[in-house]
């Protein structure tokens, strides 16, 4: 989730017109290579030699590619007006690596331009966050590595699509290790990531609309993935979005996990539906939560609205080994959430599916009972006391070696 306090944000004008992210061969026939530091076997493709990648940056026109070989770069780069369409690229996914003042340094890369790539490389230490698009539209962040940033990993903000993440890992973020947040429709995908040992392992606040997060890992965060609705941020509240396919072990499994402010609510959660709209969470495993498997609740937090939390369908997961109930759905949820065909032991209120089938939706679910039970204001200071946070982001594990990108030159 992200504090109103995040507003300030650096600026960079957006051109206009719309680059999708990742170009093809075709479209990027011609494009300069601009090469930073020594790149290898590929230098004979390089166009100009830079020192640097924000002088690389610099330098490139609409379609280039920026090729950065092995090294630790210690530098904010931002990719802002004029950039449209630029693809960022390491020569090694575990070589190349920004990193921060973990005193000073916001941000890895900040990117407002349209249709940017960043790939196959590493970011750590930024008291912000690694990858950062906002206010744009189309981007594309892939064998990414981002651990141990002061709040978020890889991060998409108030960005239309297309949008996607993909093969990219994030640990150590005590916010989000992915987020994306304030679209609608958002036209994303987050696909193929492992999430792993962040406060949140994806945290969308109002993010609505043919968004996607399937096929990933999410283990040992403090929550798995919880979309969710804030009146303090634009474009509420959180609609209609996918989550599919994923692996979720392990939520609120360490508890020296970074996680501070509203989020230590959340710790212990799988998957936590908080005030969501008609989002279908689908064919899941969902394993050793500290506390709730998958949970339906509203979320009041920061603001006039209560939202109800309305529409979802949580169908055909396997949730086991849940430390209070493997599905939730908490008091004072609104109408039409139903359950359906799921794997599990418990649920709260007791025989969820059968009194929040999916099958009777045709009927009212307004005047069945719902339990008192989970995620009532009660118990969410109950989790707030249970896990009051940590600012230890700094000092988290690094994380193992990822695949690197195949071919960094692909497309060029």
């Amino acid at each position: 989730m992200r504090s109103s306090s995040l507003r300030a944000l650096l600026a960079a004008a957006v051109v206009a017109g719309l680059v999708v992210p990742g170009a093809s061969a075709a479209s990027a026939s011609g494009a300069n290579i601009r090469c930073v530091d020594d790149v290898g076997s590929y230098a004979g493709r390089c166009t100009t030699g830079h020192d640097s990648i924000q002088a690389a940056v610099n330098a490139a026109e609409p379609g280039d590619l920026v090729l950065i070989g092995p090294g630790t770069y210690s530098e904010e780069v931002v990719v802002g007006a004029g950039k449209d369409g630029i693809t960022i690229r390491g020569t090694d996914r575990n070589d190349v690596h920004l990193e921060g003042d973990s005193q000073t340094d916001r941000y890895g890369f900040l990117i407002t331009a349209r249709g940017v790539e960043v790939a196959n490389m590493t970011a750590s230490g930024f008291t912000h966050t690694a990858f950062f698009w906002t206010g744009t539209a189309g981007y594309h962040g892939r064998y990414l590595t981002a651990y141990n940033n002061g709040i978020y990993g890889v991060y998409a903000l108030g960005s239309s699509g297309p949008g996607l993440f993909e093969k990219s890992y994030a640990s150590g973020n005590p916010d989000a290790g992915f987020y994306i947040g304030e679209c609608n429709p958002c036209d994303a995908t987050i696909r193929d990531v492992d999430s792993v040992n962040n406060g949140l392992g994806y945290s969308g606040t109002n993010a609505s609309g043919n968004l996607v997060i399937e096929d990933s890992r999410w283990i040992a965060n403090g929550a798995g993935i919880l979309p969710n609705t804030l009146d303090s941020e634009k474009l509420p509240p959180q609609c209609c979005i996918v989550i599919r396919n994923n692996l979720i072990q392990g939520s609120g499994s360490n508890p020296d996990v970074p996680l501070r402010g509203i989020n230590a609510a959340a710790f212990g959660m799988g998957i936590g539906l908080a005030g969501s709209m008609y989002t279908l969470v689908h064919g899941n495993q969902v394993f050793d939560s500290n506390r709730y498997g998958i949970v339906v609740f509203p979320f009041p937090h920061e603001t006039p609205n209560v939202y109800r939390a309305a529409g979802n369908r949580v169908e055909r997961n396997t949730v086991a080994d849940s430390g209070f109930y493997d599905l939730s759905l908490a008091a004072g949820s609104g109408d039409w959430n139903c359950f359906g065909g799921n794997t599990f032991a418990t649920s709260d209120p007791p025989r969820i599916e059968t009194l929040y089938g999916c099958e009777i939706q045709g009927g009212s679910l307004r005047n069945l009972p719902v339990s008192g039970g989970p995620v009532s204001t009660v118990e969410l200071v109950t989790g707030l006391v249970r896990y009051s946070g940590n600012d230890n982001w700094r000092d988290q594990p690094v994380p193992d070696e990822q695949e690197t990108m195949p071919d960094p030159l692909a497309g060029f």
